[in-house]
């Protein structure tokens, strides 16, 4: 259940932003885990990927062509509505790259999205996010589903590589995951390619 109107409460809220500029570069999609391409430009100058306060940033969430913004202030937002629920964006964490001599600087940001109401879900965001000549980007966007055991992602800034554990898209009850896709993704210095999958059963 994602409750749209959130996105329309954060932005009445910040009526004066102007967060940026959106080009879209299309969708791919791997098993379980929605992969969004995007350059979406924010105004404003950013000399470092490190001096970007992640915590209290607006954020592009969209499928490359349209999308919304919303706000953190202090690594959360939280919105609430009579009689249909609410939402709580969460900042798990921000892992920075290690870039070679030709590549940006880059980070992957990992937020916690629950929503709540009549049911629930929980999604992770993994955004990708870099520095370049005309200052901050956000490229690209992974969604997948965590509501089942042992879902989650990792990152190994030593190797660059990304793996996801994410609910898998079979016939399981909402209360009663079957199974959970890893996914394994490598970083071309400039997006996160699939590289392997495979499903396994959730573990009792």
């Amino acid at each position: 259940m994602r409750i749209r109107a959130a996105y329309l409460f954060v932005l009445a809220i910040f009526p004066t932003f102007a967060a940026g500029q959106l080009a879209p570069t299309g969708l791919e999609y791997s098993p379980a885990v929605n992969s969004t391409s995007m350059h979406y430009q924010y105004t404003g100058l950013f000399e470092s990927i490190r001096k970007v306060d992640f915590a209290n940033l607006y954020y592009y969430d969209g499928d490359g062509t349209t999308g919304d913004l919303f706000k953190l202030q202090r690594g959360n937002a939280k919105v609430k509505f009579p009689a249909l629920g609410g939402e709580e964006i969460t900042l798990e964490h921000v892992y920075y790259f290690h870039p070679s001599k030709d590549e940006p600087e880059a980070a992957l940001v990992q937020l916690t999205w629950f929503s709540y109401g009549g049911s629930s879900s929980m999604d992770c965001l993994l955004l990708v996010f870099r520095i370049d000549d005309a200052g901050l980007v956000q490229t690209q966007q992974l969604r997948f589903d965590l509501q089942a055991k042992g879902a989650g992602a990792d990152f190994d800034p030593g190797t660059n590589t990304l793996t996801v554990r994410a609910r898998s898209n079979d016939d399981s009850s909402h209360c009663c995951p079957k199974s959970v896709d890893i996914v394994r993704f490598a970083w071309t210095g400039k997006t996160f390619e699939e590289k392997s999958h495979r499903t396994v059963p959730v573990k009792k």
